[in-house]
């Protein structure tokens, strides 16, 4: 065999991975891109103009105990349901187009795991409520509060179940229509609150609570039948529960790195430092709400255009253009900022609009790490990012627990930006020397050598 014909079949792919590359290539991304990002930017959009809404209707403190609320429904899903979604798109790829069944039963583990998670932790919670609402709000009574975002956690897990679904079938007018569905229901509902009633932290979260139940149940039932109806697989499960078992702890490192800023500010600083910060936080991470809406599309086309060769090329393109869009970003928020801010924020919040230019490039950096390089990361260095979080965490938090008292929500958007700026020089050269090294993605030969094997060789589910 010559060296050109060794090297072609080096890098031929599976025949269903071969398959499979090439559905990739009769669609397109931008399209379902759009697909993705034009619902759930109108729900950014509502989010941000409710958030205007609620601050002239709240003191910096209730907001402050809202924005803290969501936070922890935030954070929890990205760990909880990330780390799931995430083992899901690892596996469920590889048996799409050989064994949909296999893939579906992939997805039906992740979906039963969540709430059996969310349910085993209640217990334990409910005991712990109290003294977790004096720690971030400084009153042992909200712990109703914390209670109604535990139950917004479980419908949003298995909101974002049915999605996942919709992202390996590559679904995408379903995930736009569910994703609009959402952002009706949750913010049509407040809406009528503020018409009917005056809006309280208990009243707003009971509205995400039951807004998510509502559309998950709907579109459960309407929309992904075939995993609801697929057979329950003990195989399929414990080959979700191998993957998850790094990356699980990955994911819970890498989102309390990121995300402890408004804990530790309503800690250090008090709730109403908490609301300062929420205000200048609605504006400066919508960025990052961008890049998690691309990675909707990336995320489960990874693996296919890395073995196919095309994911260098694809990944230099993307990470240019995002780096151009965040710089153009920065500029406009810059000049906008004290005019627009003048005009949007009440006077108890104009001491956000500091706040929004600092913590900025926080979001900017989360804009160009998720679309690509943080899937990318996670399905090939899982312990790299978890070393690397779990030396950062303390880090932070010291400084968090040095600076903050006494200087506020700028002292804590600067802690969170410097860090941000740190892991997104990290994740870019960790991505990058994988890619010029592996760029058919070799390491994962004997992954799907396996896989198919275990397929044609008729292994029980």
């Amino acid at each position: 065999m010559s060296p050109r014909s060794q090297s072609d079949s080096t890098h031929q792919p599976l025949a269903g991975q071969k398959a499979a590359i090439e559905t990739e290539k009769g669609q397109s991304t931008l399209k379902d891109v759009l697909l993705v990002a034009v619902p759930k930017g109108i729900g950014g959009v509502s989010q941000l103009l409710l958030s205007l809404v609620l601050i002239r209707y709240m003191g910096p403190a209730s907001f402050g105990i809202v924005s803290v609320s969501l936070a922890a429904i935030l954070l929890l899903d990205s760990i909880f349901g990330s780390a799931i979604d995430m083992a899901i798109f690892r596996l469920a790829p590889l048996y799409r187009m050989t064994d949909p069944l296999r893939a579906r039963q992939i997805e039906k583990a992740g979906l039963l795991l969540k709430p059996a998670a969310s349910l085993l932790l209640l217990g334990p919670l409910l005991f712990a409520l109290p003294g977790i609402s004096q720690a971030l709000f400084q009153d042992r009574s909200q712990a109703a509060v914390l209670l109604l975002a535990l139950g917004a956690l479980l419908g949003l897990l298995m909101f974002r179940s049915m999605q996942v679904h919709f992202q390996n079938e590559r679904r995408f007018v379903a995930y736009g229509v569910s994703d609009l569905l959402h952002t009706v229901a949750r913010f049509g509902s407040i809406g009528l609150l503020l018409l009917l009633s005056t809006p309280t932290p208990e009243r707003i979260l009971a509205i995400y609570f039951f807004a998510a139940f509502a559309v998950t149940i709907f579109g459960l039932f309407w929309f992904t039948r075939p995993v609801l109806s697929a057979p329950f697989s003990r195989d399929a499960a414990a080959e979700l529960a191998r993957i998850l078992a790094w990356y699980l702890p990955t994911v819970v490192a890498g989102s309390i790195a990121s995300r402890m800023d408004v804990f530790f500010i309503s800690s250090f600083g008090g709730v109403e430092e908490a609301g300062i910060f929420g205000a200048a936080q609605m504006f400066a991470l919508v960025p990052q709400l961008f890049g998690t809406y691309a990675a909707a599309v990336f995320s489960p086309r990874v693996l296919p255009m890395w073995r196919a060769g095309t994911l260098i090329t694809r990944y230099v393109q993307v990470q240019s253009l995002l780096l151009g869009v965040s710089v153009v970003l920065f500029l406009l928020v810059w000049l906008g900022t004290g005019t627009l801010g003048a005009h949007l924020l009440p006077p108890k919040y104009l001491r956000a609009r500091e706040v929004i230019l600092i913590l900025l490039p926080s979001g900017l950096a989360a804009l160009i790490n998720f679309p690509l390089t943080i899937p990318l990361l996670l399905y090939t260095y899982p312990r790299a990012l978890l070393a690397a979080d779990l030396l950062a965490i303390p880090l932070v938090a010291l400084a968090y627990f040095i600076l903050v008292p006494g200087n506020g929500a700028a002292m804590a958007a600067a802690i969170s930006t410097s860090a941000g700026f740190l892991r997104l020089l990290f994740y870019q050269a960790l991505a990058f020397f994988l890619l010029r090294n592996d760029p058919h993605g070799e390491a994962w030969s004997l992954t799907e050598a396996a896989a198919q094997t275990k397929i044609t060789s008729g292994a029980p589910a």
